[in-house]
């Protein structure tokens, strides 16, 4: 049950400027990069979701409340679910 994130930069530009602005890539590593970049981003579709890194504090708050939802989905509370039910159905038969 796992759920899948695609983190994606604003842009090639701006993916292209944080790589070289480390200054720890070569020239040719940095384009390797992005080529795997452009690759991967034709698979984008097959992500349950999406977060665009315009910002790390927000890309964090949107990862993190995608971990909270995907924490409180009816299919992954099977247990507590069931629990309620039981619960409910005792109270009607009194």
């Amino acid at each position: 049950q796992s759920v899948t994130i695609f983190l994606l930069a604003p842009s090639y530009e701006e993916l292209e400027n944080r790589l070289r602005g480390r200054g720890t890539d070569t020239d040719e590593s940095i384009e390797a990069r992005l080529d795997m970049a452009r690759q991967e981003t034709n698979y984008v579709g097959h992500f349950d979701y999406v977060v665009v890194n315009d910002n790390i504090d927000d890309a964090a708050n949107k990862i993190m409340s995608i971990i909270t939802a995907e924490k409180c989905r009816g299919a992954r509370n099977t247990d507590l679910l069931e629990d309620v039910l039981k619960v409910n159905k005792e109270m009607e038969g009194k």
